[in-house]
């Protein structure tokens, strides 16, 4: 949330997302109504009195103001998103430099607490009858047992951990550092509601599988987390790999720029829609020139390919060799 009343040049979040209601009227009151991006009912707030909102549902666990929800909505840039709201030229430059030095920090201890209760249980429960709803679905998209326990992937039946529901579906953890940065939930086919949630508190502007590109002279950046995980257990032993969760989602170059500084070339594989073009234009803008967009086999994503019988590693292996120089 930046400093600046964004009110005084007219814009206000509750014009934004209509049908909104009035549930509190201390401070200024709060308005509650159903989510623009994850269509949670009654979760996404907003504080007029301040001017900022929050879902308690897909939210990154802090209060954001008009400038995030436009970058969120619109998958836009900051520049992008200030053009739209007509916010003037001094105030983008204050905006942006108050945003700027807001390096994201990792869900606090007790956070991490529950995390670990919810990535331990949901494990246990994956190989079990229980799990064998989340088992099948995890094999049907390509998954091996072997990188299910790699990313601490695991199944919830729709189970309590203290007060926190964690709703049926494939539990997927992102851990950088020893931390865990968000919970996602994938739904299982056929289930109804929005196919992903998070775990409430997750920072889902995270790099999915950051440690594994630190420090090395190529990354891969996939779109999805199922994508980068069928790409680290076909082609890993080439390419490290990583996601930003979503094609719309801009790389925090203060916090996780630092993870790309030894990289030759970064490979961005995003889906060929306006979301993937958009991606690989904030990936250009954040990593330069280093950047290259590679073709995505097939019509779907790279998992569908997979999935459809297709050869990852016979697909890869030409990047590859032309990355090193090689003429086999």
């Amino acid at each position: 949330m930046t400093s600046i009343d964004l009110t005084k040049y007219g814009v206000k979040i509750l014009d934004l997302v209509p049908g909104m209601r009035r549930v509190a009227s201390t401070n200024g009151g709060e308005y509650a109504g159903a989510c623009p991006f994850c269509g949670g009912k009654d979760r996404f707030r907003v504080q007029p009195k301040n001017n900022r909102w929050f879902c308690r549902q897909c939210g990154d666990g802090k209060w954001d103001d008009a400038i995030d929800f436009i970058m969120r909505r619109d998958g836009c840039t900051f520049s992008e998103a200030t053009k739209k709201l007509n916010i003037p030229m001094q105030v983008k430059y204050m905006a942006e430099t108050k945003k700027t030095i807001q390096q994201q920090k990792p869900p606090d201890q007790d956070w991490q607490e529950m995390a670990r209760e919810i990535i331990e249980r949901c494990q246990s429960l994956l190989f079990t009858r229980a799990g064998e709803p989340g088992l099948d679905y995890l094999l049907s998209r390509g998954i091996a047992s072997p990188t299910m326990e790699r990313f601490n992937l695991g199944y919830s039946p729709a189970i309590w951990i203290g007060k926190v529901k964690i709703p049926q579906g494939i539990i997927i953890p992102a851990i950088v550092g020893g931390m865990c940065w968000y919970i996602k939930i994938r739904s299982l086919p056929k289930a109804k509601g929005p196919r992903y949630l998070c775990v409430p508190g997750s920072k889902t502007n995270a790099v999915f599988g950051a440690d594994q590109v630190n420090g090395k002279p190529y990354a891969l950046i996939s779109e999805g987390e199922f994508n980068a995980m069928t790409l680290d257990q076909e082609i890993g032993e080439f390419m490290p790999i990583c996601s930003l969760g979503s094609a719309v989602n801009k790389l925090d170059m203060l916090t996780w720029g630092r993870y790309f500084l030894s990289q030759k070339t970064v490979m961005c594989l995003f889906d060929n829609d306006s979301a993937g073009e958009k991606g690989f234009e904030n990936m250009s803008e954040m990593l330069g020139d280093r950047t290259r967009r590679l073709p995505m086999p097939g019509n779907g994503d790279v998992n569908d390919f997979f999935v459809a019988g297709g050869d990852i590693e016979t697909w890869f292996k030409p990047f590859w060799k032309e990355l090193n120089g090689s003429k086999e």
